[in-house]
């Protein structure tokens, strides 16, 4: 009984995820944590609420370019892509693999 209502207590107060990861947002962490974890968060989101999720991939986006970090704008791009192809948005999973391919040949 007791093993129940433990079970119970801690579901019901228990922050999802997504939650969590928005509330890390909010602290003052650097642009290249807050891309990373609004990348998290769209990850989460592809499935529930496409709309959210492409409100933090923008805000990704705007964090990677702040932090005027090339790796880490081309690693939003890269996972960008894999969420939009799990979308099955094609068009845009193949313009955001170009984009993302634009800093490797700079590399090499």
């Amino acid at each position: 009984m007791i093993f129940i209502f433990l079970i119970t207590f801690t579901s019901v107060f228990a922050q999802d995820s997504v939650s969590v990861l928005v509330d890390s947002l909010t602290l003052k962490i650097s642009n290249s944590e807050k891309s990373r974890i609004a990348q998290k968060i769209a990850w989460e989101l592809r499935t529930q609420d496409w709309e959210r999720s492409q409100y933090y991939l923008e805000y990704s986006k705007k964090n990677a370019i702040d932090s005027k970090s090339e790796d880490l704008l081309a690693e939003h791009y890269e996972k960008a892509a894999y969420i939009y192809y799990e979308k099955e948005v094609f068009d845009i999973t193949l313009f955001t693999l170009q984009l993302f391919l634009r800093f490797f040949s700079f590399i090499l």
